[in-house]
């Protein structure tokens, strides 16, 4: 049995390499739980990337620790990385366990906000390399992680889904453009290729969307042209490279021709190296990270374009960018007021830099 540990973690840089160990914490008053493993090697004094895992319905973070191979690609020589596995919470509807990525109806746990809270304490007790967390999910799983492409953009760089697509409830407005990679077998009896079938039922086909229309909707987000890379793994997989897109993010399709609702592991292709070659790729653009100031509070969040900021006293300038890191007003001095009406929705970048020397940025959401 292995122990759960809730609360504050006080783990020491040099935790046993290679081994899986089990954490957890209070999040809006629920216990949750999660799996990190660190890579063969460890060293606590240099960084090291994520990939967070995210499990199908009924699953656990020990399945996709255990069962989907990522941690023999994990110490790769050349560029080893962390793996975090949670746990979701029992759904009230289907009694399993099952993220909240949109798609059942009576979900009200806030995993987006679990994943975000997660990843802060991973890179708190974790040699960590920011610019580095990436996404991939299995089943709802990637319905969970494609929700996390469009909410979390800002402290995850790139996102993996196999098997599965987008809750058609989403809006999906992740304020910048973002590097997503999709794989989906053509004969998946649990959540059709086209749409048609939801855990193998036409009668739950309205609450998702079918592979299709999820590139289509990242191709338009991430405005790509219409140059499609086109190639076949092995016998029976297609290839599908959208770019350029913008800010040089690509948006990648592996259909998989006949292949069934699982984490591919074929002679056409391994999943776990192909998601981590397409990982590899990408950092998060600079100006995402989101380092708060505990002193200043800006509000509402988010809004229609007017921020009003409290404790202010000591800043000396005030700098919005967008998701791209492109610098869109700078101010001096003190001002209470910021006003984004002029700006398109999305996601913006404030930061601040106090009289002290001290620099801290926050997110900004217009509506």
């Amino acid at each position: 049995m292995k122990l759960i540990r809730f609360g504050l973690l006080l783990l020491l840089p040099c935790m046993v390499a290679g081994q899986v160990q089990q954490f957890g914490f209070q999040h809006n008053g629920i216990s949750r739980s999660y799996l990190v493993r660190t890579p063969e090697g460890y060293d606590g004094n240099q960084p090291y990337p994520v990939i967070l895992l995210l499990h199908g319905i009924g699953g656990s973070g020990n399945d996709m620790m255990y069962g989907t191979g990522m941690m023999a690609v994990a110490d790769n020589a050349l560029d080893p990385f962390i793996l975090v596995a949670p746990d979701a919470t029992i759904d009230p509807f289907f009694g399993t366990t099952w993220w909240n990525e949109g798609v059942s109806p009576l979900a009200t746990t806030d995993d987006a906000g679990f994943i975000s809270a997660l990843l802060d304490t991973v890179s708190a007790n974790f040699s960590v390399e920011s610019r580095r967390i990436y996404c991939a999910g299995f089943s709802d799983g990637g319905f969970m992680t494609q929700r996390l492409a469009c909410e979390l953009s800002d402290k995850i760089a790139a996102f993996a889904s196999v098997a599965g697509t987008r809750a058609s409830s989403l809006i999906c407005n992740p304020g910048r453009t973002v590097p997503v990679f999709h794989i989906h077998g053509t004969a998946d009896e649990t959540v059709g290729y086209t749409g048609d079938l939801l855990m193998g039922s036409p009668l739950l086909a309205s609450y998702f969307i079918g592979v299709d229309e999820l590139i289509s909707s990242w191709i338009s987000i991430n405005n790509c042209s219409a140059e499609i890379e086109s190639l076949v793994l092995g016998e029976s997989t297609e290839v599908f490279k959208y770019s350029p897109c913008v800010s040089s993010v690509e948006t990648w399709l592996y259909k998989v021709n006949g292949g069934a609702h699982e984490w591919q592991l074929t002679p056409d292709f391994n999943t776990n190296i192909e998601i981590w070659n397409f990982f590899s790729d990408y950092v998060l653009p600079l100006g995402m990270e989101d380092f708060l100031g505990e002193a200043l509070r800006i509000y509402p969040q988010p809004s229609e374009g007017l921020f009003y900021l409290d404790g202010i006293d000591g800043v000396s300038e005030l700098k919005v960018y967008d998701a791209a890191g492109t610098l869109l007003l700078s101010e001096s001095g003190v001002n209470r007021e910021l006003n984004l009406l002029t700006f398109p929705k999305g996601l913006y970048m404030l930061h601040v830099k106090m009289v002290s020397g001290e620099r801290f940025t926050h997110k900004l959401v217009k509506q």
